[in-house]
């Protein structure tokens, strides 16, 4: 068995190290990217329209005269919520032109990688239908979202395009603006309360038993015996559950069955004798 101080000191350590690890900066997950230089945190998952709703729909209005309005739609790093005319359910275009014939042109499969660039997030989809201009190319589709001190966010803008090719909007919103954390779940925030709380019930005990009362070694430790006890009802708990369980498993695989063989002896019994019957026919 190990000493008693040494598995007071493990669990404490233990403890230490959860605290640590829910204390970790937050990390890029999905439609979202973390700068771990200024540890901001960026996350677009808020623009993301779901399955069913209605996409959002620019509309460009052309000054050229060669070229005519145009319709847009696009979701923010998932397909098309709701596929329009021309693209296929269950496809992963994200961005769509609406064409001459009334059909959809696919501007770009979706992507939740955002990238950070000079202040600002790209979003990128590729691989979309053939370029007018040049078949062999695929257009793509960028959309640039930048911070805005606002609490509504604006509708995207269609920015311009590259010899119907390559596509740009801008997209100013309160989403595109950096955090130092991600949002905290309640039982986050109470978590890191307490393990605060147990430090510094740590540091000032030891602090005072120390120099105060002038203890020495595992003694220490504030309330020692209490943590001990606390320590071994847990390793108690845990090693009866495991017991019960194992024996319950065991006593599962050893079960008899519920059906026991015929002896053929008595399978013998059980045919009828033709011979008797005729006998008493």
């Amino acid at each position: 068995m190990l000493p008693q101080g040494f598995q007071v000191v493990t669990g404490i350590l233990f403890l230490l190290l959860a605290c640590a690890r829910a204390d970790e900066p937050p990390k890029a997950t999905y439609c979202s990217v973390h700068n771990t230089t200024t540890n901001d945190f960026y996350d677009l998952s808020s623009l993301i329209k779901k399955s069913g709703s209605e996409n959002y729909k620019i509309f460009s209005i052309e000054t050229q005269p060669k070229k005519q309005n145009r319709t847009f739609q696009l979701n923010v790093c998932e397909p098309l919520a709701t596929p329009p005319k021309g693209i296929t359910v269950g496809s992963t275009v994200a961005v769509s032109l609406l064409g001459s014939d009334g059909n959809e042109i696919s501007l770009g499969k979706n992507s939740s990688t955002p990238i950070l660039r000079e202040g600002s997030l790209v979003l990128t989809y590729s691989e979309g239908a053939a370029c007018k201009s040049y078949p062999k190319r695929k257009r793509s589709t960028k959309i640039i979202f930048t911070c805005i001190d606002s609490l509504i966010s604006k509708l995207p803008t269609f920015a311009g395009d590259f010899d119907d090719c390559e596509y740009v909007f801008e997209w100013k919103t309160p989403a595109a603006c950096p955090t130092s954390e991600t949002n905290l779940s309640a039982g986050t925030i109470i978590f890191r309360f307490f393990c605060i709380a147990v430090f510094f019930y740590l540091l000032i005990g030891i602090l005072y038993k120390r120099f105060v009362r002038n203890a020495q070694g595992l003694e220490q430790i504030p309330n020692f015996d209490f943590w001990f006890s606390i320590y071994d009802f847990i390793k108690d708990m845990t090693l009866i559950i495991a017991v019960k369980v194992w024996d319950t498993l065991s006593s599962c695989r050893s079960r008899p069955s519920q059906y026991s063989s015929v002896p053929r002896g008595d399978m013998n019994s059980l045919t009828i004798d033709d011979d008797d019957d005729d006998d008493d026919l």
